[in-house]
């Protein structure tokens, strides 16, 4: 008798978005929103938590807010440029800091877009899609 074939199952990945943010309720609308798309959504309250969940599970890109407790969100994005397995993860910052030198220490840090608070849940949309579909 014929050894069954081997199958091959391929799983379509959905790419996975860490949202940081210590506001629950901001969390929770972009998980919403970008779970509704079809991405995975991780979550993150502080910016330690979120460096130890870019570790466990690298996500495809980052929306970090900057004004973190304990660890700010320019620390985070320092910190994952520094580490050669998650350098690459795009990030996007979302602030309540609109003065240009929180922007330039964001894009500094190593963040490629800010998104200033509050903002319409489209630009961010279109950030991420930007970033994700740009290979």
């Amino acid at each position: 008798m014929d050894p069954l074939p081997s199958v091959l199952i391929v799983m379509d990945q959905h790419p996975t978005i860490l949202v940081v943010d210590d506001d629950a309720a901001i969390r929770a609308i972009i998980h919403r929103l970008f779970t509704a798309k079809g991405y995975c959504v991780r979550e993150a309250a502080d910016g330690i938590t979120a460096y130890a969940c870019a570790h466990h599970e690298t996500p495809s890109l980052v929306v970090l807010d900057l004004g973190l407790p304990g660890q700010d969100g320019w620390a985070v994005a320092s910190e994952l440029r520094a580490d050669p397995n998650l350098d690459g993860i795009p990030i996007i910052a979302i602030t309540g800091y609109s003065y240009s030198a929180a922007i330039s220490a964001a894009l500094a840090a190593g963040c490629q877009t800010v998104i200033c608070k509050p903002f319409a849940l489209a630009t961010l949309e279109n950030a991420v899609d930007a970033l994700l579909h740009q290979n």
